[in-house]
């Protein structure tokens, strides 16, 4: 039975600002969810509303949470939260993040209790791969600074924010493809820059730069428009703000020009982020297990979970960043990644539930 059931908001603030074409960060903007079961199990859960994502922010985030409070707290099992989840479908579609953040402080809670996983919880491996992250650099005047960072720890993988200066962008493109060499592989995020797609192919070909893909260049959910810069650019599409739901694999089925960004919060939490997993690899959809800016290792090891699921059809990783986004995390040992972008071993998380020692 649940004791307590409670949502506060989380404010770490970053060691460096973070922007990209919607928004600038200098802190976290974060729900956490704590659960106390009546055995002293305690789980908790994280969640990062983004309005420009899907609709949501942090007071939406709190209706949410008092509104289906009590019924939340007669859950008992996964299979009630399970049920849960599905009767309230198109609430949880409007609130991801909210329910992401009380989904996870349950499960982590159950698990504890009953002395299994997450993974176990839900029935995917247990056993983990090995991790390798992505780089990612958002609009900053320190961009050769930051990229020099990890540039020196070995990272080959990246991903940047364009900010619609093309000079600027140009400039970034060019210092890593020269600085980092061999094994170089870049995608760009353009957060819904353009409104016209010939200017938006324009700007990508004139970079002069292979990429793995390029992602939301155009207004979020705009399909017709999205495959014909596919088609045009000749560049792949990684769909983030575009895919948001289940349904939306109708609008990629037939077309090999999709790469969807699953990211954890946005999805509404792992049982919703692993069903999309699995259809995603029955279709051949490639897979980017994403992050939110300003994630603590909470939602790193969601990210995990879900990464670890998707087999062969994972092709990059985002998440980890630890202390070296946040001035602190809320575990003892928090999860970042090292050399070439590797986890580092002894944060890897080895426990009943999330598997993770929150600091107090």
């Amino acid at each position: 039975m649940i004791k307590v059931l409670q949502m506060q908001r989380l404010n770490i603030p970053f060691r460096v600002s973070f922007s990209h074409a919607a928004r600038t960060r200098t802190a976290t903007e974060t729900v956490f969810v704590t659960t106390e079961l009546e055995g002293g199990a305690v789980g908790r859960g994280e969640g990062c509303p983004r309005d420009y994502v899907t609709g949501e922010n942090l007071d939406t985030a709190f209706r949410f949470f008092e509104k289906y409070k009590e019924r939340l707290k007669a859950i008992r099992s996964v299979a009630d939260l399970m049920d849960f989840a599905e009767a309230h479908r198109l609430e949880i579609d409007e609130n991801p993040a909210a329910f992401c953040a009380i989904e996870m402080s349950l499960l982590d809670a159950f698990g504890q209790q009953g002395r299994k996983s997450v993974e176990e919880l839900l029935g995917v491996s247990t056993h983990m791969r090995r991790f390798q992250y992505s780089a990612v650099i958002g609009i900053t005047q320190g961009f050769e600074k930051m990229a020099d960072e990890y540039i020196a720890l070995g990272m080959k993988d990246f991903k940047i924010k364009l900010s619609g200066h093309f000079s600027e962008d140009l400039k970034n493109v060019g210092y890593l493809q020269k600085k980092v060499g061999d094994g170089f592989r870049l995608r760009v995020d353009a957060n819904n820059l353009w409104c016209d797609v010939d200017e938006a192919v324009d700007y990508i070909a004139r970079l002069q730069m292979p990429l793995l893909g390029v992602e939301e260049p155009l207004k979020s959910r705009n399909f017709s428009d999205l495959k014909e810069f596919s088609k045009k650019s000749k560049f792949r599409l990684i769909l983030d703000e575009s895919f948001k739901v289940k349904d939306d694999f109708d609008q990629v089925v037939g077309s090999d020009f999709w790469i969807i960004n699953v990211r954890v919060s946005k999805m509404g939490g792992l049982i919703r982020s692993l069903r999309i997993v699995e259809k995603a690899r029955k279709l051949s959809v490639p897979i980017i297990v994403g992050a939110q800016v300003g994630e603590t290792s909470y939602l790193s090891k969601a990210g995990m979970i879900v990464a670890n699921s998707c087999g062969a059809s994972l092709l990059a990783q985002e998440g980890a960043f630890g202390t070296y986004l946040l001035e602190k995390d809320i575990v003892d040992n928090p999860l970042q990644f090292g050399k070439k972008g590797f986890l580092k071993y002894e944060s890897l998380p080895d426990g009943y539930g999330m598997g993770l020692v929150f600091r107090k």
